[in-house]
C-alpha cells in the first residue's frame, strides 16, 4: 500500500513539474518578444527584405515589429540611364517611400518621360514602400518619335491587380508578360485584343498606337474527391 501511495505521489510531482513549464512557457511567449529575420529577395520592393525586427506580442498577437538596429536606411539611386550618368541619390528608411526628383533630367534629342524601375524604360515608377536600395531609370523618347500606352487587362472580375500598364516607342516590339497571370480553376490561353478573346495577338507585329489586350480563360475541370464510404 505504501509503495502504491508512493508510486501516485511520484506521478502527481512529475504532472506538476510539467504544468509549471508549460504555464511559464505560454507566460513568456505571451509577455516577451522574439527576433525575426526575413531572407532577402531579388526584387527591392518586396517587404521580405526587411532585414531583421523584433516581434512583441501580446498573447499571440503580433502588436508591434521594432527593427533590431533601429530604422534601416535605404538608398535609391536614380540613373540617367545613358553614359553610367547618377541624377541623384536619395536616403529613406525601409519600409517608406521616395518622391520622385521636383527637378526633371534633360538629354539632348530626347525629352524625358518619367522614372522607370526597369532600365528599358517600360514600368513606370509608382510611389511603392522601399525595402532596399533600388535603382530607378529616366526613361527617354527620342524628339520626333512616339510613345504608345499598353494596357494588360486580366479580364476578370475578382483579379486582385486587374491591370497592368506599359510603355513602349513607336515601331518597338511587345514583350508576353512573364509571369503569365493565374486564376484559380482557369487556364490562361494567351493575350487577345478583343475581350471575348477571338483575336489572339501576335508578339511579332511592332506597335504603332495605344494598345489594349485582354487575357482569355479557360476553365478546367476540378477532380471531385468523395469521402471513404461515399456511394
Amino acid at each position: 500500500m505504501k509503495a502504491e501511495k508512493a508510486k501516485i505521489c511520484g506521478k502527481q510531482k512529475v504532472f506538476r513539474y510539467v504544468l509549471l513549464v508549460v504555464l511559464a512557457f505560454i507566460f513568456v511567449v505571451a509577455q516577451g518578444s522574439w527576433s525575426y529575420a526575413a531572407q532577402p529577395t531579388d526584387n527591392p520592393w518586396d517587404p521580405r527584405n526587411i532585414e531583421a525586427y523584433d516581434l512583441h506580442y501580446d498573447g499571440f498577437i503580433v502588436v508591434e515589429a521594432t527593427p533590431l538596429n533601429g530604422p534601416q536606411r535605404r538608398t535609391v539611386t536614380f540613373h540617367l540611364n545613358y553614359g553610367d550618368l547618377i541624377f541623384k541619390q536619395e536616403s529613406v528608411d525601409s519600409g517608406s517611400t521616395v518622391n520622385e526628383p521636383s527637378i526633371e533630367p534633360q538629354r539632348n534629342g530626347f525629352d524625358f518621360m518619367g522614372w522607370h524601375i526597369d532600365e528599358g524604360g517600360t514600368i513606370l515608377f509608382f510611389e511603392e514602400p522601399i525595402y532596399s536600395d533600388p535603382g530607378l531609370f529616366a526613361g527617354w523618347e527620342a524628339i520626333g518619335s512616339s510613345i504608345y500606352k499598353v494596357i494588360f487587362y486580366w479580364n476578370y472580375d475578382e483579379a486582385d491587380n486587374p491591370i497592368f500598364y506599359m510603355t513602349i516607342i513607336s515601331g518597338g516590339i511587345l514583350s508576353e508578360l512573364y509571369p503569365a497571370p493565374q486564376r484559380h480553376g482557369f487556364s490562361f490561353m494567351g493575350w487577345y485584343i478583343d475581350e471575348e478573346g477571338t483575336i489572339p495577338y501576335n508578339f511579332e507585329y511592332s506597335v504603332d498606337s495605344d494598345l489594349d489586350l485582354f487575357a482569355r480563360w479557360e476553365a478546367v475541370e476540378m477532380p471531385i474527391y468523395r469521402a471513404y464510404g461515399d456511394q
